[in-house]
């Protein structure tokens, strides 16, 4: 069945008369997310650094809830019933996270966005109670895929505040460690900011991480673009549903006014995710969150 789906996104065929997407069997394990990062995006020094220092950014880049006419006191709990919060916590479930922050914001942009508070907080539109359900699946997925994998502050910040955040963390690990996303006085400002706020936890784990990271030389533009797809690649397997992906995709992205054949022509992110709709890495991970069964074994293999 997952053959069709392709099919669907370029308007050759209709997706009447095929099955729904299926629920899955097992939660999401962080190595699954982590075999869905393109080039392993999720286990390089960089993301190990970032997953140390989450907690951390807020202090360097502050959440700012006013933004969406929002404050503390809008924050939607489990308790409240509200049947987005609830789908939300169903998909917290599936990637194990067991704490965030949950708002719904009036306006009709952004569709969801990811603020640094403690814990990070999931700020959504009201719109989206208009999805069906697996475009909302699609949408809260892309959320906690990050908050799982913990690069959730790449989703938040621009590609410069992320250099600017791990240049950062590594100069309050590595004394004389410069880079030119700042001058000097105010990396080290950053500095102690973030080593202030570095979890007890985490702490080893942060200093380890900012000495690798100390010997590399990446593109983070690149790299959180990588991190990017993850999320969206993790998305695409919860959901089981490429075209409501990508339809919400387009609504979270600016992707031209296309459609079917045209769409997928003129954007390099539709064109991939349909390449990994089909690809050994998706039904790997359809696999092991028990959506399809495993293969067969050859004939003549001893059962187990």
């Amino acid at each position: 069945r997952y053959a069709h789906h392709p099919l669907q996104v370029l308007e050759v065929e209709s997706r009447q008369g095929h099955n729904r997407a299926k629920i899955l069997a097992a939660p999401i394990a962080i190595e699954v997310v982590h075999a869905l990062s393109p080039e392993r995006a999720t286990t390089t020094p960089a993301a190990a650094l970032l997953a140390s220092t989450a907690d951390a950014a807020g202090k360097l880049f502050p959440p700012s809830l006013e933004r969406y006419g929002l404050s503390r006191r809008d924050r939607i709990t489990s308790r409240s019933g509200l049947p987005l919060r609830d789908a939300a916590d169903r998909i917290a479930e599936i990637f194990t996270v067991d704490e965030f922050d949950f708002y719904v914001h009036s306006a009709q942009a952004p569709l969801l966005t990811l603020e640094l508070t403690e814990p990070a907080s999931i700020v959504i539109s009201r719109s989206v109670e208009r999805m069906t359900g697996s475009q909302q699946a699609f949408l809260l997925s892309y959320a906690m895929a990050a908050l799982a994998a913990r690069f959730h502050p790449a989703l938040r910040l621009s590609a410069r505040e992320l250099e600017l955040l791990l240049a950062a963390s590594t100069r309050a690990v590595i004394e004389g460690f410069s880079t030119p996303v700042a001058p000097n006085a105010r990396l080290v400002e950053r500095a102690q900011l973030v080593k202030k706020h570095i979890p007890r936890r985490w702490r080893r784990a942060f200093e380890v991480s900012a000495a690798d990271y100390s010997r590399t030389r990446i593109n983070v533009a690149h790299w959180q673009q990588s991190l990017l797809h993850t999320a969206i690649r993790s998305a695409l397997i919860v959901c089981d549903d490429l075209k409501s992906g990508i339809k919400v995709l387009r609504r979270m992205h600016s992707m031209p006014d296309l459609r079917g054949r045209e769409l997928v022509a003129s954007s390099r992110t539709v064109a991939d995710l349909m390449r990994f709709w089909v690809s050994d890495e998706a039904f790997g991970a359809r696999r092991r969150c028990g959506l399809i069964a495993p293969p067969p074994p050859p004939p003549g293999a001893p059962t187990p």
